[in-house]
């Protein structure tokens, strides 16, 4: 099928005019929103119109998320982050093949993303967007990453008792890190992160630090995505650190980083 834009498929389903299109088109330059979303927001086509209209056009399935249970250990193949940006949930794994519940599955950009990111072929289904960001809330909430994290450490090194006693810890200090973010005003801050990052063996040190401009701008290009309040107190920085672990593991596997330490954080208001 040729590619088509939103406006122009849901004119091809017959779900909206083109004079309301244009109007719509028009709001959206002063709004900044997602056509889909300002569309249903302005009362010109309910969400369940606009999923019609993308399985009639595109051929891509309609998943309930309030129906599906998603297994935790999908979090390794989909970073926080990018569910978050994109409003995209994995929701199973068919041998090479990742289904990902998104409110827009024309974003395209979003499927090279996820291909990047999780090394699987991306097969999009279409959700609704309230219900894509409470499967987010629920995947990557409490539990999700962190489990991810300790199964990859079960994996990689086992947790048997003498063995674990045994166990060197390496500390290796990432680069200093300066990284500008915006709060929900707009209203640049500095962020200032100063991080180690452990290992168990002498031979990985030299895989890492071979690794380490990757590993910056991995950090980097998580960070500046987050806006102040997303970081602040304990909870904020527990999920930075479980985000950037998660991240960096991705880049260094199969070596694997037991943990990640804030040396010192400061936020420059």
């Amino acid at each position: 099928m040729a590619y088509m834009r939103l406006g122009d498929l849901l004119i091809a389903a017959g779900a909206i005019t083109d004079e309301q299109l244009q109007a719509a088109l028009q709001a959206q330059k002063t709004s900044g929103q997602r056509l889909g979303d300002l569309l249903i927001d302005s009362g010109v086509i309910t969400q369940h119109q606009l999923i019609d209209a993308l399985q009639m056009q595109l051929g891509v399935d309609y998943i309930d998320l309030t129906r599906v249970s998603i297994p935790v250990e999908l979090a390794k193949y989909v970073p926080r982050a990018i569910a978050k940006k994109y409003c995209v949930v994995p929701v199973k794994l068919v041998k090479d093949e990742l289904y990902v519940a998104m409110s827009d599955p024309l974003d395209f950009i979003a499927q090279e993303e996820l291909k990047a990111a999780s090394r699987k072929q991306i097969i999009p289904m279409i959700s609704t967007r309230r219900a894509t960001e409470q499967a987010i809330a629920t995947l990557y909430g409490n539990e999700g990453t962190a489990r991810v994290i300790e199964e990859m450490k079960r994996q990689a090194g086992g947790t048997d008792g003498d063995t674990a006693q045994n166990k060197l810890t390496i500390l290796y200090d990432i680069p200093e890190i300066n990284v500008r973010i915006k709060d929900e005003a707009g209203t640049p801050q500095d962020v200032s992160l100063r991080l180690n990052i452990e290992l168990t063996r002498m031979e990985d040190v030299q895989i890492v630090e071979g690794l380490m401009p990757k590993i910056v701008d991995a950090v980097i290009a998580h960070t500046i995505e987050l806006t102040p309040d997303e970081i602040s107190g304990s909870n904020g920085l527990y999920w930075l650190r479980e985000e950037l672990l998660y991240r960096i593991n991705l880049i260094v596997s199969p070596v694997v980083v037991a943990n990640l330490n804030f040396k010192a954080f400061g936020i420059d208001k």
